[in-house]
């Protein structure tokens, strides 16, 4: 279970340059959304977005436990 560290009165504008996934185009570009989260719990621990990732890549069609 994850939990969010949610601040509901702040707010940012969306910059599509500055997201982090392969498609480089977004609707909510230049819109500021309500809400902005602060951080993210998944285990007691914060996920540190900022540094490399941890964990392995799931690939689809692969099952728990393989490797």
């Amino acid at each position: 279970m994850s939990e969010l560290d949610l601040a509901p009165d702040d707010a940012f504008v969306v910059d599509a340059r500055r997201l982090a996934h392969r498609n480089p185009i977004t609707p909510s570009d230049g819109r500021a959304p309500c809400g902005v989260v602060r951080s993210t719990w998944l285990r007691g621990s914060t996920i540190d977005t900022s540094g490399p990732p941890a964990g392995r890549l799931l690939r689809r069609g692969t099952r728990t436990g393989e490797r």
